[in-house]
């Protein structure tokens, strides 16, 4: 129970860092310093990441990787639709 309270934790600290970069970056409109080859490695590692949660049933890594992947496929939307501006 502890180290998936460390888990959950740590998934927490994931998603809480990226929240101010998802704001500012559609409150600015401005993508342009954030690498489109970065954005889309990230979407991978965390489709991945999710599949390895469900296969073995580890719930923070099913929690994080999945909020992460939103998150990070919003930036991918914005940066695509504004063209990095």
């Amino acid at each position: 129970m502890k180290l998936e309270f460390i888990g959950l934790l740590a998934g927490f600290f994931s998603i809480v860092g990226l929240i101010p970069q998802v704001y500012k970056s559609y409150k600015t409109q401005h993508t342009r310093d954030l690498s489109l080859k970065w954005l889309i490695l990230s979407v991978i590692a965390h489709i991945l990441w999710f599949i390895y949660g469900v296969s073995n049933m580890l719930v923070p890594v099913m929690m994080t990787s999945s909020t992460v992947l939103v998150l990070t496929l919003a930036l991918v939307v914005m940066k695509t639709r504004k063209k990095g501006k």
